[in-house]
C-alpha cells in the first residue's frame, strides 16, 4: 500500500527586508535548505527556470534554490525564513501554502522568528522551532480554507448565471485582490472565473434543451444570463464544437435509459445523447458516471441506480422511447412499465455487440454498427500485440474481491472474459468456469492455483482482508509476484466507449512492468 511521506523541516534563520522600489534581495542557501518568502506589503519579482515570477502582497512561496535574487516592483516589506529540507527529495513538492491576503493573522506569527537570538538555550531553541511550525501550520491551514472557499464560490456562481457577480465582487468577498482570487480560483477549478461561468452557462443550456421540449434558443439564452441569442449560439459552438441547432438534432429522438448497465454508452457511440440514464454516485462522485462520459452526458438527468427508479420519474420527461433492462428489486414496479407502449425491455446479453445491434435497431441507427465494431476490433488487435509478452506466459485467473464474496470469471459468456481471454490473448487457467463467473473462497482459488492473477474493480479494504488469509500467501501468483491490481473502477467492457477506455488503460498499466514469465 502507498504511504504518504511526511514533510519535516527545522528552522534555521529569518530576516525582514524593507525595500524601496527597485531594491533587491539576495539570499544564499545550502544544498539541504529551503526558503520561505512572505510578502507583507508591496510586490516582488524573481526569475525561476528562465521565467519571471511574481509574489504579491499577502502571498507566501516555498523556493528550492541555491541563490534567491528578487527585486521590489513597489515599496515592499518582505519576510524570509530558511529551514532544512527534510523528508523531501529534489523532485518532491512542499506542502501547499496559502495565497490569501491575511497579513493581520500571519505577521504576528513571524515576530518570534525575527527576534535576535540573545539567549541560545535549549528552551529558546524549542520555542523557535515551535514558532516555525505554528507559522507553517497556519499557512497550510489557510490554504485549505481557501480551497474550501473556492469550492463554495464556484457552487454559488453556478446558481447565479443570470445576475453573475464580477471578479472584483468575488475577490472582495474572499478578502483577496482580483489577481490573487483569479489565481486561487483557477488553481482549484482549472478555469478562470469567466471560463467557469461560461462553462456553467453552456451546461445549463444543454440541460434546458434536453429536459424542456418547447423552450426556444432565445429563452435559453436569457435563462443562462445572456441577452444576445447570437452571442449565445457563438459561445455554445465554441465550447461544444457544434451549434445549438445541431445539438438539438442529436436529442431529437428523446431516449431514456433505465438500466443498471451503462447502456448510454451504446447510444452515445451511435450519436444519440439520452435525456435520462442511471448512475452510481457512491462510486463515481457526484455525477454518478465514469469520467469518460462527463462531457457527453452534460444536461441529461442522472437517476441514482442505488435508490431504484420510479416509472413516474422517467415518464415526467416525456421520452419518445424508454430502453431498459430488468432491474433488481423491481417486482412491485414491473406492472407500471407495461402501461407505457414506448418501453423496450432488453434481455441480458453475454456480448457487448448484441446490445449495440439491438439498441441501433430500436433507434434506427443500424448503419453505424459495423463501423463501431470495426473500430473496437482494431483496438483489440493492437492491444493483443502490445501485451503478448505478458499474456501468453503462464495461466491467468481474473477475480473481483467484494465484501462478502469473491467472483472468479470464466473463460467466456461475459463481456469481460471475452475481452481478456478471447480478444486480448490472456491465457485462461484450465480450471476456470466455462462461462460467466463463479462465487469462490480463497481456499478454492488456492486449489486452482493460477500462475498469474488479475484483480479488477475491488475495494482496497476488501483486497487487504483477502491478502491477510493464510491461503493467499501460498498461491503461486503471490509467491512469484504475479498479482496485478490496477485502478480499474472505470473499466467497463459492456459498451464501445467504455471498452476502448478499458483497453487503453489496461495496456498502459501492464506495459509499466518488466517482462517476466
Amino acid at each position: 500500500m502507498n504511504k504518504t511521506k511526511l514533510f519535516s523541516s527545522t528552522f534555521i534563520t529569518a530576516s525582514s527586508h524593507k525595500l524601496e522600489e527597485g531594491g533587491d534581495i539576495d539570499i544564499k542557501l545550502g544544498s539541504d535548505q529551503s526558503l520561505l518568502i512572505y510578502v507583507v506589503t508591496g510586490q516582488i519579482k524573481y526569475e525561476e527556470n528562465s521565467r519571471n515570477q511574481t509574489i504579491q502582497e499577502g502571498e507566501a512561496r516555498w523556493l528550492k534554490t541555491h541563490l534567491f535574487n528578487a527585486y521590489a516592483v513597489t515599496r515592499s516589506i518582505v519576510y524570509s525564513a530558511v529551514g532544512s529540507r527534510e523528508g523531501l527529495s529534489e523532485d518532491e513538492k512542499f506542502p501547499e501554502l496559502a495565497t490569501n491576503k491575511r497579513t493581520a493573522k500571519l505577521v504576528p506569527l513571524w515576530a518570534p522568528l525575527l527576534e535576535r537570538d540573545c539567549h541560545r538555550t535549549f528552551s529558546h531553541y524549542c520555542q523557535k522551532q515551535s514558532a516555525w511550525w505554528n507559522l507553517l501550520a497556519q499557512l497550510t491551514e489557510e490554504n485549505q480554507i481557501i480551497k474550501e472557499e473556492m469550492v463554495e464560490i464556484a457552487s454559488q456562481l453556478s446558481e447565479q448565471l443570470v445576475d453573475a457577480p464580477t471578479v472584483a465582487d468575488l475577490a472582495e468577498k474572499a478578502r483577496m485582490t482580483p489577481a490573487s482570487f483569479s489565481r486561487a480560483f483557477r488553481k482549484r477549478t482549472g478555469y478562470s472565473p469567466k471560463e467557469f461561468l461560461n462553462n456553467e452557462r453552456i451546461n445549463k443550456a444543454k440541460q434546458l434543451m434536453i429536459q424542456q421540449q418547447t423552450v426556444t434558443l432565445r429563452e435559453i439564452a436569457l435563462q443562462v444570463g445572456l441577452q444576445d441569442e447570437f452571442y449565445f449560439s457563438k459561445l455554445f459552438k465554441k465550447r461544444t464544437g457544434v451549434s445549438p441547432t445541431t445539438f438539438l438534432k442529436r436529442i431529437k429522438k428523446r431516449v431514456a435509459v433505465v438500466s443498471q448497465l451503462f447502456l448510454q454508452d451504446h447510444l452515445l457511440a451511435l450519436g444519440v445523447q439520452p435525456i435520462l440514464s442511471m448512475g452510481y454516485p457512491s462510486l463515481f462522485h457526484s455525477s454518478g458516471l465514469p469520467s469518460y462520459y462527463k462531457n457527453e452526458m452534460v444536461g441529461s438527468l442522472i437517476i441514482n441506480a442505488e435508490d431504484g427508479c420510479s416509472p413516474k420519474e422517467v415518464v415526467s420527461l416525456s421520452p419518445d422511447l424508454i430502453i431498459k433492462t430488468p432491474l433488481r428489486d423491481e417486482e412491485k414496479l414491473s406492472v407500471l412499465w407495461t402501461h407505457h407502449t414506448n418501453v423496450h425491455t432488453l434481455s441480458f446479453q453475454t456480448q457487448w455487440e448484441n446490445y449495440l445491434i439491438e439498441i441501433a435497431n430500436i433507434i434506427d441507427r443500424s448503419e453505424y454498427v459495423d463501423e463501431i465494431i470495426r473500430e473496437v476490433r482494431s483496438l483489440e488487435r493492437w492491444a493483443n500485440n502490445q501485451l503478448q509478452s505478458i499474456t501468453t506466459h503462464g495461466h491467468w485467473a481474473v477475480i473481483w474481491i467484494r465484501k462478502e464474496e469473491i467472483r472468479l470469471y470464466g473463460k467466456g459468456g461475459h463481456a469481460n472474459s471475452d475481452l481478456l481471454f478471447k480478444r486480448l490473448g490472456f491465457k485462461a487457467h484450465p480450471q476456470l468456469p466455462e462461462s460467466g463467473y463463479e462465487i469462490i473462497s480463497i481456499e478454492r482459488l488456492l486449489e486452482i492455483n493460477p500462475e498469474k492473477l488479475l484483480i479488477l474493480w475491488s475495494d482496497e479494504a476488501d483486497v487487504t482482508s483477502a491478502t491477510e488469509l493464510r491461503a493467499w500467501s501460498e498461491m503461486k501468483a503471490v509467491k512469484k509476484g504475479n498479482v496485478y491490481y490496477p485502478n480499474s473502477l472505470e473499466w467497463d467492457p459492456w459498451g464501445p466507449i467504455g471498452r476502448k477506455h478499458m483497453i487503453n488503460e489496461l495496456v498502459q498499466y501492464f506495459l509499466q512492468f518488466p517482462y517476466k514469465e
